[in-house]
């Protein structure tokens, strides 16, 4: 019989995610005639013997300072969804060279706001441990610090 009708259902979904380590080898050889050590080199990025790659890092950075997830809930979080067991003070690191990284970003937007005729200034006070503390805003239409 001739088709009279076609229905369809979605289901969209994350495909499975998990943790993936690639290993930089170098040789090092002896020179037979000088005796001295050669060895080959590793990739710019590869520092130390282990470490985190870039997109695990993009992922806990944006975690911590875009969605304001404590440091304690990003680390369950990275281990419970991707299987990668990261410290507190790993994640500090983090946060630290993200930091460093946009401070120019964050020089301009000081300078824009110092220049700007027109700038608008907000307190709004929080509690951390029973303690109040400041939370200081200075903006224009085009930057905020």
């Amino acid at each position: 019989e001739p088709v009279i009708k076609v229905e369809k259902r979605q289901v969209h979904d994350i495909p499975p995610v998990k943790i993936e380590v690639t290993e930089h080898r170098v040789e090092v050889k002896m020179c037979p005639d000088c005796g001295k050590k050669n060895k080959g080199g590793f990739p710019d990025n590869v520092k130390i013997q282990a470490q985190y790659g870039e997109r695990i890092k993009a992922i806990a950075g944006y975690m911590m300072n875009y969605q304001l997830v404590p440091f304690a809930r990003t680390a369950e979080l990275l281990s419970d969804l991707f299987g990668a067991p990261i410290s507190e003070g790993t994640l500090g690191n983090i946060k630290r060279k993200f930091s460093m990284a946009v401070s120019p970003g964050v020089d301009v937007i000081k300078q824009l706001i110092g220049n700007a005729p027109v700038v608008g200034f907000d307190e709004s006070g929080a509690h951390v441990d029973g303690i109040r503390h400041w939370l200081h805003v200075a903006c224009t239409k085009l930057a905020t610090y």
